[in-house]
């Protein structure tokens, strides 16, 4: 066995795994094996191993960021199985229970034994009784096979490649690229996606020679070759009905404190990302609860005064008891210090506020936190209150309906719109009087006027969509929770996080939150003119009232304005205006330069500044492959 590779002490991610699979009856390639774990030695700050057992190796990446975990080393070994888990897994005391362990198993038990003994326990089918952020490979030398596994909402990722003679995985995309039967060269459809706003088609990277497993689905490889499943799956119509806003409430309130008890679970003093919207608050207030300690960070604008939340989260720290930090933030503007902007090889996606998100990793960095929870993904929860008349109708509360209606007509302005909320009611009415499945119909959109006609006709055909939503009742509530969208941004910020020693953790995306959330009436969404209308009522007494009853969001558009339209002007006319910059082939040009730059001279928001963003970071993508990897070929223009 070849000795660990350092990590690198400025770079550190959360722990991954490489794999390598031998068809035939060839020996695996250790020097390959070592060649694409060195290209994750930024996950390894605890050094890193290799196994070979039989026609595979498996190499693994160590940080430790739960108490059960500390001095594990992976791969792990039970027998006739080789293991490797990236991830946490969650519930275990109910696990362990299923199991027939001793209770105390919860307290020194690793979560990669559980995972061996629930796999000797169930087989291929052990992904339908885990719970957590997890990808895995089992290697079995009994059945001369490899089981691969990743999480229900796909929060960690798992890549993989194969040829004929081969199948290689791993924890990130350019792991695999030290595989003889890869390349760089992009996938184009991919690329269009990402310019329509929209994520990769489930199993599709940015590379055409790299597929990713779909969130929550198992495959099983063998010589013979590979078979996928998908192992969860939600009703399309919601079903659960309670008997009172009070009852939903205690339901939701009883799951989201499940979530976060089971994301505090973590070596150090867990910290909460907090700003003063409802969604962060509730995940700090709810963790406080708790009785740990927590560290209760937020960015602040001196300047800038719009930006700034200071009133609520000085409320929520004064009730909560969690000790508080302050980053300054008027300065860190999008493409501030734009040549050392970090570069991820894996995926030309980044946010637009960095520099602000680094200050706060590199500042918990410094506390020596090792988890950061965050209130991301609470608006993926709650679309779909458009159905809240024709709910309340539907379960015969006519007076509710008609009360709430008259209140809708006497407010101006309404966060959703009423005459949305009446068509669906009539569509309702309608379906009920012909026994139809109330399901949305329509014409699928068009492509964004922004693209090219080359991008345009490298997206799905509106069938295509239509099929991918077919009979779900609230189809934005699930694209929006389920989609590869919400799936490749989840992955992509772990990654800027992972840097400084930092896992991300968020309550919000949890499969018992997103299913019970997908399987209540829609007026527990939206009532009388309050968004997420649950979550309030689960907040009362929890949160402060002016924090709770909050319903004006913050916007850092201002500070955006600074950097793209005053500091950095010149620096953005650089990166995009290159007239052979790659962007062109996707999107129109005079579009950008007519559409966009009104925008910005108006110093106005609107879908073209994201398009430009866009436009930014696929250039500096592209630039990028060629100073970091000078040798590696390149991507395809």
């Amino acid at each position: 066995m070849p000795p660990s590779f350092p990590g690198k002490d400025d770079e550190v991610l959360v722990s991954g795994f490489i794999l390598l699979f031998q068809r035939d009856t060839a020996p695996p390639d250790l020097p390959l094996a070592e060649r694409m774990l060195e290209r994750l030695a930024h996950r390894g700050p605890e050094g890193a191993a290799l196994h070979r057992v039989g026609c595979a190796v498996l190499g693994f990446q160590h940080f430790e960021t739960t108490p059960q975990d500390r001095g594990v080393r992976q791969p792990y070994i039970a027998g006739d199985l080789a293991i490797v888990l990236d991830g946490r897994l969650d519930a275990r005391q109910e696990l362990i229970a299923r199991l027939g362990l001793p209770v105390k198993a919860e307290e020194t038990f690793p979560d990669v034994q559980l995972l061996a003994m629930a796999y000797q326990r169930y087989g291929e089918g052990v992904a339908e009784h885990l719970l957590g952020d997890y990808a895995f490979a089992i290697f079995d030398a009994t059945r001369k096979g490899v089981l691969f596994g990743r999480d229900p909402l796909g929060n960690r990722t798992l890549f993989y490649a194969r040829s004929p003679h081969c199948f290689a995985a791993a924890s990130e995309e350019q792991a695999l690229f030290p595989l003889p039967f890869v390349s760089q060269d992009w996938n184009e459809g991919t690329i269009a996606r990402f310019f329509a706003l929209d994520g990769p088609r489930p199993g599709e990277t940015f590379f055409a020679e790299i597929s990713e497993l779909p969130a929550a689905h198992v495959m099983w490889v063998e010589r013979g070759g590979e078979q996928s499943r998908r192992y969860w799956h939600l009703p399309p119509v919601p079903t659960l009905r309670l008997p009172s806003d009070e009852a939903y409430a205690e339901s939701f309130l009883e799951r989201f404190g499940e979530s976060v008890r089971d994301r505090l679970r973590s070596l150090g003093r867990p910290a909460v990302l907090m700003s003063g919207g409802l969604d962060s608050t509730s995940v700090a207030a709810v963790a406080a609860r708790e009785g740990k300690e927590i560290v209760s960070i937020s960015w602040v604008f001196e300047e800038l005064t719009s930006c700034d939340e200071r009133p609520f989260i000085d409320l929520v720290n004064e009730r909560t008891g969690n000790r508080p930090i302050q980053i300054a933030g008027d300065d860190a503007w999008p493409l501030r210090d734009a040549d050392s902007w970090p570069w991820n090889p894996n995926t030309p996606i980044d946010g637009l506020y960095r520099r602000l998100r680094e200050r706060v990793y590199r500042r918990l960095q410094a506390e020596g936190c090792r988890t950061l929870l965050t209130g991301e993904f609470g608006d993926n929860l709650f679309p779909g209150g458009v159905d809240w008349l024709a709910d309340l109708v539907e379960e015969g509360r006519l007076i509710e309906a008609l009360r709430s209606l008259l209140w809708e007509f006497r407010v101006p302005e309404r966060k959703v719109p009423l005459g949305a909320a009446l068509l669906r009611l009539a569509s309702a009415l309608r379906n009920r009087i012909l026994r139809a499945d109330r399901v949305p119909g329509g014409i699928p959109d068009p492509p964004p006027r922004w693209l090219t006609p080359h991008a345009a006709a490298l997206l799905p055909h509106g069938d295509d969509q239509e099929r991918a939503l077919r009979g779900k009742r609230r189809p934005v509530q699930h694209e929006s929770n389920l989609g590869a969208r919400a799936t490749c941004a989840a992955a992509v910020e772990t990654f800027h996080s992972s840097r400084f020693d930092l896992e991300l953790r968020r309550p919000f995306r949890d499969p018992r939150l997103v299913a019970f959330l997908l399987d209540i009436p829609a007026h527990q969404l939206y009532r009388r003119g309050q968004t997420k209308y649950i979550l309030r009522n689960a907040m009362r007494g929890i949160l402060p009232e002016p924090v709770r009853r909050r319903r004006k969001k913050t916007s850092l558009f201002p500070l955006f304005r600074r950097g793209i339209m005053e500091e950095e002007i010149e620096t953005l006319r650089r990166i995009v205006g290159d007239r052979n910059a790659c962007w062109r082939r996707f999107v129109r040009a005079e579009w950008i330069e007519k559409d966009v730059w009104d925008l910005i001279r108006a110093g106005r928001d609107g879908p073209g500044i994201v398009v430009l963003w866009q436009c930014v970071c696929m250039e500096r993508w592209r630039k990028g492959f060629s100073n970091h990897h000078p040798s590696s070929g390149g991507a395809s223009k």
